[in-house]
């Protein structure tokens, strides 16, 4: 895999990006049109330089590694620095608790502004700056903590844009509540998979327990307007709160979203 990494200026959200874009190994070589990977947190999916721990999610490794993996253009978008990610990534205002939890006042409700940005610009850009696949049946989100949370919400606000969505360690704790609100008002009848997981071993803001029970919560309302072979949800035993078990997990996910 061939990555690209640009620096720009994005208006919508009004500061500073890296993109990154991997392309498959023999992009140059033929005339082929590809599906896309949209992921989040951009800086930690390829470099390790780049990365905010220094560990990122092996994304060029991955397709290097496993040569079953289908041939996808990836598209990783950097975060907001500091609060402002939790911004981007929070489709609601956080909860009072989890408020009290990351000792904030007020925090989260610019995701739909994020997604509108990827829908409306970013996308446009990279259907016309390279060869994709268009159809939202193979164009992929996904996304780790509060980048899970975003990609799921992607699906929920344009699922006839992203029709696959991996969400991964979804911090749905912050604002439950709100995200169960959405799935059930959402017509998502064109959604073709939703994967979801966390670890049992998961702490970030919350404890164990919030990630599990506040995942299980969110699946069970999505079970109401899904059939089962369009979702699946996984509780990762010892699963942490780190790229490293992301990056473990990453060819698998793809394999289901794509299979």
């Amino acid at each position: 895999m061939r990555v690209i990494k640009e620096e720009r200026f994005i208006a919508a959200l009004n500061r500073e990006a890296k993109l990154y874009i991997g392309l498959p190994d023999d992009y140059d070589k033929t005339s082929s049109h590809y599906p896309v990977l949209y992921m989040h947190d951009g800086q930690n999916v390829f470099f390790e330089s780049d990365a905010f721990v220094g560990k990122t999610w092996e994304v060029k490794e991955a397709f290097e590694d496993h040569q079953d993996l289908p041939d996808l253009i990836v598209v990783a978008l950097s975060s907001a620095d500091g609060d402002e990610r939790l911004n981007e990534y929070g489709p609601y205002s956080f909860d009072q608790a989890a408020l009290e939890e990351f000792d904030l006042t007020d925090i989260g409700g610019k995701g739909k502004q994020y997604i509108d940005y990827l829908v409306n610009e970013l996308k446009p850009e990279i259907d016309e700056r390279f060869r994709t696949k268009k159809a939202a049946d193979v164009t992929a989100i996904m996304g780790a903590s509060m980048g899970g949370v975003i990609s799921l919400y992607a699906g929920l606000v344009y699922p006839n844009i992203f029709g696959l969505i991996a969400s991964l360690s979804g911090s749905y704790f912050v604002s439950k509540e709100a995200f169960i609100n959405e799935i059930a008002k959402a017509n998502i009848d064109m959604l073709k998979k939703v994967y979801m997981d966390t670890g049992d071993a998961e702490v970030a803001g919350g404890d164990e327990e919030d990630y599990v029970m506040s995942n299980l919560d969110v699946f069970e309302a999505l079970k109401e307007k899904l059939p089962n072979q369009r979702l699946e949800f996984q509780v990762i035993s010892g699963g942490k709160h780190t790229e490293t078990d992301w990056a473990k997990r990453f060819p698998n996910i793809v394999r289901t979203l794509y299979k």
